[in-house]
């Protein structure tokens, strides 16, 4: 539940670790400008009810451009945007060694 008081659903969520704290993932898979709007708000809506949780976008820059608008977008609010064409790169920071 974010401040707005509306639900918000994200596509992936990472339990926290000893070391690492909660990680909501919103996927987007046309990262354009006019695809900005949605996931941040839920992002920004949502980040004030949960100060423990960090939260990140993947984008699909195969099939689209990650345009620079949604880049700076996300920059300027501190959501870590992973490109999925360099999945082999970031994928294992989120795996849990046991």
């Amino acid at each position: 539940m974010g401040k707005s008081g509306r639900t918000s659903k994200f596509d992936l969520l990472i339990g926290r670790t000893k070391t690492k704290r909660q990680q909501a993932i919103k996927v987007v898979n046309t990262p354009t400008t006019s695809n900005i709007t949605n996931p941040l708000f839920r992002i920004i809506d949502v980040r004030e009810s949960q100060p423990n949780t960090d939260f990140a976008v993947i984008a699909n820059n195969i099939n689209h451009t990650v345009s620079s608008d949604f880049k700076s977008a996300f920059k300027n609010y501190d959501v870590p945007i992973y490109l999925w064409s360099e999945r082999e790169d970031w994928l294992s920071s989120f795996q849990v060694v046991i």
